[in-house]
């Protein structure tokens, strides 16, 4: 037995160039399988089967993949040596870019599936903006978003130029929901959002906020809620009822002093909108997923969640009935009440050409007749005297009166007359005492 030729100092052995020479990955184009081929080895095979999807062709001795699965199989040749083309390692963008059109297709046909199914039930699917895998929510805000994919799609429906509203968006018919969430439509990929009709009401729990120990509260308080038809969102979950025709109540939202529900459950009440699945919303690691729907049925709410969220009626106010005014005194009435209002806004009193006056008088066209100069006259003393007498009442002392200062009074026995006059007939001259 001869030994066999030593290779050459820098070239490759022999068992090198064999498995090099065996060793590739091939791709035909985009959507094509993948055959990655290597010499037998037992734990390379073994790694080989963890990609997945793996069909062994005994002709060819390779190992078939999907197309789907080249870039895992790229990174498998990478962490053995094997040597891919350019060509094939460019395909591995199609991959991605394939995932995501995939991803975008079954996303959008389920939430058109969601919309249908809610609006069998009565609630009313909108289209809501979506948020990226960064995070960012897809309105023209984008990261300055305060909410991302929480808020509805809006169109303009007013006359001013900041007039928007999602109430047109609202899918009432199933045609609507085909329209408006098909996949190649202007808003594909889009979140859903329900907007709650007469007649229903949604119990939002919180897990977060101490939901799970608030409905064992209600439970125990009012009775256990039936099962009706519910789905999961990120921190807890929306129920959804019926309630009576023509019942309303207050939407108790957050953390308010008066709200007599426990802190973690939250009403939702006609006329508002709410998440649904299967939107995603951004979390603290990605993107947190509505869902999944629970429940075909939509229960009652029993009558002791009724009759303890009825807001108690408020009391009538009694309307003071109007003064009725004279067919032919509602040119004065009118002029009274100018004149009042002039007189506030100006000087607080009311000038005399402003005075109330019968149609035809002199006053009208700005002379004053004697008995107007004589009542202007009148209020103008009137009110001077009044505000001297409120400024003198107002005004203190600024030196108290002191006893020696007080001239002293005599009792009025002691008081003296004073002396009559001498000059008239009968006096005598003389003082007397009273």
């Amino acid at each position: 037995m001869t030994d066999q030729p030593a290779a050459a100092p820098g070239e490759p052995d022999r068992g090198t160039r064999y498995r090099a020479d065996r060793s590739y990955v091939r791709c035909a184009g985009e959507g094509e399988k993948v055959v990655l081929a290597f010499p037998f080895d037992a734990a390379v095979v073994g790694e080989a089967k963890a990609i997945g999807g793996r069909h062994f062709d005994w002709n060819t001795k390779t190992n078939v993949f999907q197309f789907d699965r080249l870039p895992q199989v790229v990174a498998f040749a990478d962490a053995h040596g094997i040597e891919v083309a350019s060509q094939v390692r460019a395909l591995v963008h199609s991959v991605a870019r394939r995932e995501r059109q995939e991803t975008a297709a079954s996303l959008a046909q389920a939430t058109q599936e969601a919309a249908h199914l809610y609006l069998r039930h009565g609630l009313l699917p909108v289209p809501a903006w979506a948020a990226g895998n960064n995070g960012a929510c897809c309105c023209p805000r984008g990261v300055a978003c305060a909410r991302p994919g929480k808020h509805p799609r809006s169109v303009h429906a007013g006359p001013e130029p900041h007039d928007y509203s999602w109430r047109p968006l609202a899918c009432a018919t199933h045609e609507e929901v085909e329209q408006r969430f098909a996949g190649d439509g202007e808003y594909a990929n889009a979140n859903l959002m329900l907007a709650i009709p007469e007649g229903m009401l949604v119990i939002d729990q919180d897990y977060d906020d101490g939901g799970r120990s608030a409905m064992a509260a209600l439970a125990e308080q009012l009775g256990e809620l039936p099962a009706t038809m519910s789905h999961d969102t990120p921190h807890g979950m929306h129920r959804i009822y019926r309630a009576p025709a023509g019942w309303k109540t207050r939407a108790w939202v957050g953390k308010d002093a008066r709200n007599p529900l426990p802190a973690g459950v939250d009403l939702r009440v006609p006329g508002q909108i709410l998440m649904a699945p299967p939107s995603r919303v951004p979390a603290e690691d990605g993107l947190a997923r509505y869902g999944p729907v629970t429940g075909t049925a939509m229960a009652d709410l029993p009558a002791a969640y009724i009759s303890a969220w009825t807001p108690p009626r408020e009391h009538a106010r009694m309307v003071r009935p109007l003064a009725p005014v004279a067919p032919g005194r509602a040119d004065a009435a009118a002029s009274y009440v100018l004149a009042r209002i002039t007189g506030i806004t100006q000087d607080r009193r009311v000038h005399p050409r402003c005075r109330p006056v019968h149609a035809g008088s002199r006053a009208r066209s700005g002379v004053m007749d004697r008995r107007s100069r004589r009542r202007c006259s009148h209020d103008r003393s009137r009110a001077e005297r009044l505000y001297r007498r409120s400024q003198c009442r107002r005004r203190p002392r600024r030196y108290p009166v002191r006893a020696a200062q007080r001239v002293p009074q005599l009792p009025a026995a002691a008081r003296l007359r004073p002396p009559p006059d001498s000059s008239r007939p009968g006096a005598t001259g003389a003082w007397r005492t009273a």
